[in-house]
């Protein structure tokens, strides 16, 4: 009888600690969840500062560091015409 009272507490605390967020916790993990993100997790989240929803990362942002991306290679490129 103990050894069933046992099991069952013993899967209830597996059940109940089931979350990778209270895993991770109590392990002391703090990688960033994120598919091969390899940086530190923040504060209250299971992800880093880029990938951490509570920092309100705009969902435009890659087309706009695309667009800052071209601007400067167009400029780097004007300049050089002019140097040749």
């Amino acid at each position: 009888m103990k050894r069933k009272i046992l099991i069952f507490l013993l899967a209830s605390v597996l059940i109940l600690f089931n979350s990778c967020a209270v895993i991770n916790a109590l392990f002391g993990h703090d990688q960033c969840q994120y598919p091969d993100c390899e940086n530190n997790c923040v504060e209250n989240c299971n992800y880093c500062i880029i990938h951490c929803d509570k920092y309100q990362v705009p969902s435009n942002l890659n087309s706009k560091v695309d667009k800052s991306i071209r601007k400067q290679m167009e400029q780097y490129r004007q300049e050089n015409k002019k140097n040749k």
